[in-house]
C-alpha cells in the first residue's frame, strides 16, 4: 500500500504500532477523526513517507524525532501533543508544510529550527505555549508564503528580513512594541494579503504601504492619533480599541473593497463620514464607543445595500 486517506471516517482509538511495517506508504492521511493515545514512534521512521496528515484528532504526548528526511507535508494541529519540539525538524531539507497549531508544545523555538529549510512555504505554530527566539540572529526561508505565529511571544521581526514572498502574516497576541520598521513593509509590497498583528504593544502605523493587501488586523495595540489608512484593495479592516483621537477622512471612502470595518473603542471625533454609504459591498460597520456625531448615511437604508449589521453607539 502506498496511501491512505481516512479523512472524517469517525475513526476511534490509536493508531497500532504495526504502522512501521507499512515501509512502501507515502500518504497517510487520518485527519477529522477521534484518534488518540501517542503517535507510534514508527510513523517518523517510515521511508518513503512524505504526506502526514493527522490535524484535529485527540493524540497527546510528545513527537518522536523525525529519522526520515522524505517528510514534504506534516499536519498536526489541532491536538493535545505537548513537550518540545524536535531538533530533528532542522533535518527535513524537503519540507514545505509544517502546521502544528492549538497544540500544547512548550519551550524556547529558536528561529535556527527552520531557517535552512529551503522549500519551505508554509509554517503555523501559533496558539502552543511556545516562546520564539533568535539567539543565532538567523532568518527565516524566503521561500515562505504563510506564517503563522500567533501567541508565541514575539518580541522582534529581525528574523522576517529574508521572508519576502509572505501572503499571509499572524503575528497577533504577541510582545512587538514599537514601529513596524520600513524595511518590512518593503519587503510585503507586491505580496501580502492578509496581515494580523493585533493584541501587541504597537504604538504607531503610518499609512499602509502595501498594494494588494485585503485583510488588515490592527486591533488592541497602543495606537494613536490619525487613523492610518490602508490599501483600495483591503476588504477586511479591524482597528479597535486603540487610541485615535482625530477625525475619520473622507479618504476611507475610496476603500470601495471593504467587507467589514471595525473603529470601535477609539477616541474619534467629528461627523460620521456620509460617503460610507457609497461603499456598497459594506456588510458590518462597528464604529460604537467613539466620540463620533451625525447620523449614519441614509443610503444604507435603501434597498440593495450589503450591510447586515452596524454598531455606532
Amino acid at each position: 500500500m502506498r496511501s491512505s486517506s481516512l479523512q472524517s471516517c469517525n475513526l476511534r482509538g490509536p493508531i497500532p504500532e504495526s504502522i512501521s511495517n507499512l515501509i512502501h506508504i507515502d500518504y497517510l492521511h487520518l485527519q477529522d477523526n477521534s484518534l488518540n493515545g501517542t503517535i507510534p514512534s514508527g510513523v517518523f521512521s517510515l521511508p518513503s513517507l512524505r504526506y502526514l496528515l493527522l490535524g484535529k484528532n485527540h493524540f497527546s504526548g510528545h513527537l518522536e524525532d523525525f529519522k526520515s528526511n522524505s517528510l514534504i507535508w506534516i499536519y498536526l494541529g489541532d491536538n493535545q501533543l505537548q513537550g518540545y519540539l524536535p531538533k530533528s525538524i532542522q533535518n527535513l531539507v524537503n519540507l514545505t508544510i509544517l502546521y502544528l497549531p492549538f497544540n500544547n508544545f512548550c519551550g524556547r523555538v529558536d528561529v535556527s529550527l527552520f531557517s535552512n529549510l529551503k522549500r519551505l512555504s508554509y509554517l503555523s505554530l501559533s496558539n502552543n505555549k511556545i516562546s520564539l527566539t533568535n539567539e543565532n540572529k538567523v532568518t527565516l526561508p524566503e521561500s515562505l508564503h504563510t506564517l503563522q505565529l500567533a501567541a508565541c511571544e514575539v518580541k522582534e521581526l529581525e528574523f522576517l528580513r529574508s521572508a519576502k514572498q509572505l501572503e499571509e502574516l499572524d503575528l497577533s497576541n504577541n510582545k512587538i512594541q514599537g514601529r513596524i520598521p520600513n524595511w518590512a513593509w518593503s519587503n510585503w509590497m507586491f505580496s501580502l494579503e492578509s496581515l494580523s498583528i493585533s493584541h501587541n504593544m504597537l504604538t504607531s502605523v503610518d499609512r499602509i504601504p502595501l498594494q494588494i493587501v485585503y485583510t488588515i488586523d490592527l486591533r488592541s495595540n497602543l495606537l494613536q492619533d490619525s487613523l492610518p489608512m490602508p490599501p483600495i484593495s483591503t476588504g477586511y479592516f479591524f482597528i479597535s480599541q486603540n487610541n485615535l483621537t482625530k477625525e475619520i477622512p473622507s479618504s476611507i471612502c475610496n476603500l470601495t473593497s471593504l467587507v467589514m470595518l471595525d473603529l470601535a473603542k477609539n477616541n474619534l471625533m467629528g461627523e460620521i463620514p456620509q460617503c460610507l454609504g457609497n461603499i456598497s459591498g459594506l456588510e458590518v460597520l462597528d464604529m460604537q464607543h467613539n466620540r463620533l456625531i451625525g447620523t449614519l448615511p441614509t443610503i444604507f437604508s435603501i434597498n440593495g445595500s450589503s450591510l447586515r449589521r452596524v454598531a455606532a453607539s
